[in-house]
């Protein structure tokens, strides 16, 4: 989804880098667009900074914490000791036989 994309006649969605979207319709007695900030989630890199992106479903903040995690570990994002990692900054270590994160440079 790209910035200023029209959904349909009535919607647009404006992705905002950081903890909200804004969204934009058509409404009102004159049928003016009309412009709200709401608050929303994104679930977040612990290795990178990153914020998960549903590239397939056009996605990128949720109404809920579980439904960004969630939507995050369905890519192939991870949860290691309680922090969050995009598929770039984890690897499975054999030796331990789990996932860890990778080291940073």
């Amino acid at each position: 989804m790209k910035e200023g994309e029209i959904i349909n006649e009535n919607e647009i969605v404006l992705p905002v880098p950081c903890s909200h979207v804004v969204a934009a319709g058509v409404g009102g007695k004159e049928n003016k667009i009309m412009i709200r900030e709401v608050d929303m989630y994104q679930c977040v890199c612990d290795g990178c900074g990153k914020s998960h992106v549903d590239d397939f479903n056009g996605y990128v903040a949720w109404s809920d914490e579980t439904m960004a995690a969630e939507a995050a570990y369905e890519s192939g994002w991870t949860n290691i000791e309680g922090k969050d990692y995009c598929p770039d900054c984890y690897v499975y270590d054999e030796e331990l036989d789990e996932y860890t994160p990778k080291k940073k440079l």
